[in-house]
């Protein structure tokens, strides 16, 4: 029922319990109760689809406000990270480096927007860094007999 049928039902049924309140049947007394209870079934429902869209807009605020948390503590991270990596990227060993650039670039994209442009441009640099160096350094050197074609039989089991 719509909210003005409601507040119509509610007015008429203040008017017939002043109007004939004390003269009525037991039929009308009934009809008047049951009218009664349906306002306030109602008004209930009301008062709770009202409950459960305040309930649903404060969880969609309190996920919002967790994102930019997390996001803000990603961006934190992220800046310590590159501290890090301008004070002793050039004494780091290459997996250590490779390491901490795999984690600032989640931690970047965990920061998303909230990221700014210069620290954003600051991740790439060191991305593209470590994947030059990493370009540069030759494959491990293979065992000649692997190089022409000798593989060792496996090991005989102990009888």
């Amino acid at each position: 029922m719509a909210d003005e049928n409601v507040q119509e039902a509610r007015g008429l049924l203040a008017r017939v319990n002043a109007v004939a309140a004390h003269d009525r049947t037991d039929a009308e007394n009934q009809t008047a109760g049951a009218a009664a209870g349906f306002l306030a079934a109602l008004v209930r429902e009301q008062e709770e689809a009202a409950r459960k869209l305040n309930a649903e807009a404060e969880a969609e605020e309190e996920a919002r406000r967790r994102k930019a948390w997390r996001g803000a503590e990603a961006v934190q991270r992220v800046r310590a990270t590159l501290r890090t990596l301008r004070r002793q990227g050039r004494s780091m060993s290459q997996a250590d480096k490779r390491r901490r650039v795999e984690q600032l670039v989640e931690m970047a994209a965990m920061a998303g927007d909230q990221l700014p442009s210069r620290e954003a441009n600051q991740v790439e640099a060191w991305k593209a860094r470590v994947e030059r160096e990493r370009a540069a350094v030759p494959e491990r050197a293979i065992p000649v007999q692997k190089q022409i074609g000798q593989v060792r039989p496996p090991k005989a089991a102990a009888s």
